[in-house]
């Protein structure tokens, strides 16, 4: 079984790259969890339509990062160590790596 756990909403675009750049940060032991990157398109015309809100909330992760620290994290894609995993009883399927 897979060392660490990689969730995603169901509604998100994944670039290829995204879980690899994830799992690297888990060569160093003490990273429990880390959290994607989510940019917000226009499905018309694919160009990014950050609010100023997206955009803080985008800093305040950067500045939680340096402190060593993940407060929260959206749910477009993060990844978590299986040792620190707790399922719930509603979790349906997993990418396990």
């Amino acid at each position: 079984m897979g060392k660490i756990v990689v969730l995603s909403d169901a509604n998100t675009f994944t670039d290829p790259a995204a879980v690899r750049n994830l799992v690297r940060w888990f060569a160093d032991p003490s990273i429990g969890a880390v959290c994607g990157r989510l940019v917000l398109t226009d499905p018309a015309t694919g160009g990014n339509v950050d609010s100023l809100y997206w955009r803080y909330e985008t800093f305040l992760k950067k500045c939680e990062s340096r402190l060593g620290a993940l407060l929260g994290s959206n749910g477009a894609i993060y990844a978590i160590r299986r040792t620190l995993f707790v399922p719930s009883p509603t979790t349906r399927s997993l990418t396990i790596l």
